[in-house]
């Protein structure tokens, strides 16, 4: 909702799922291959679940074109710097679901957490630009975590050729809540204004050029309706 309110009312709102892009498949593949090379240390083993769970996301939302086919040569290299990567202990879960309430918002912010270990929640992230530092907005997702489930937590960004993990640390996760909450209360608010969710869509804008939006445009009424 921060970065993309329209994308956001799109999705929630006018529940105009889209059916995901390559980047989106890769980081799920990565993620897959990732967990099976933490619990069996076989990264043959490893490369063929990743390689597999792209390509189920990618049969099934449209044909192997050459997008979808860069997308899948990056699965192996990046799965092998997230490899090189030390995790403090054994990995106890994956994609846990988490639930935080925040004061004078009456549902709860909802998130899911890509592996668990002992002590610690980290997310994964495949990028094809290792960043000097995490996005805010993953900062605010792993800040989230932290506080529902009062615990560590970092991020693993991985690309072809490197990788590098960063730390939530306290004063991070307090500026990342207050922002979180504030968005909420703006969010309820924009909630409350309005009778129906099609007035909402006609006032919030939409950036497709965001590789979240849909891959083509939707006409705002009809995705309401």
């Amino acid at each position: 909702f921060v970065a993309s309110p329209g994308i956001w009312a799109l999705r929630y709102l006018a529940r105009n799922k889209d059916p995901g892009n390559g980047k989106m498949w890769r980081g799920t593949a990565v993620e897959a291959g990732y967990a099976v090379y933490l619990r069996r240390g076989n990264l043959e083993e490893a490369f063929d679940a990743a390689v597999t769970t792209y390509w189920l996301n990618a049969d099934e939302n449209g044909p192997r074109n050459d997008a979808a086919r860069e997308d899948a040569q990056l699965i192996e290299p990046m799965l092998s710097q997230a490899v090189l990567w030390t995790p403090p202990s054994a990995l106890n879960a994956t994609q846990i679901k988490v639930e935080y309430f925040i004061d004078d918002v009456p549902v709860p912010v909802m998130g899911y957490i890509d592996l668990a270990f002992e002590g610690l929640d980290v997310d994964l992230k495949t990028t094809t630009r290792l960043p000097s530092k995490p996005s805010d907005a993953h900062i605010r997702q792993v800040s989230l975590y932290r506080a529902a489930r009062k615990r560590a937590g970092g991020l693993l960004y991985v690309t072809d050729k490197r990788h590098a993990y960063y730390e939530v640390d306290d004063d991070m996760m307090a500026g990342a809540m207050t922002e979180l909450s504030d968005a909420a209360k703006k969010l309820s608010r924009l909630l409350g204004a309005f009778d129906k969710a099609d007035d909402i869509l006609e006032a919030l804008p939409i950036d497709y050029s965001d590789f979240r939006a849909p891959k083509q445009r939707v006409a705002v009424r009809a995705a309401a309706s």
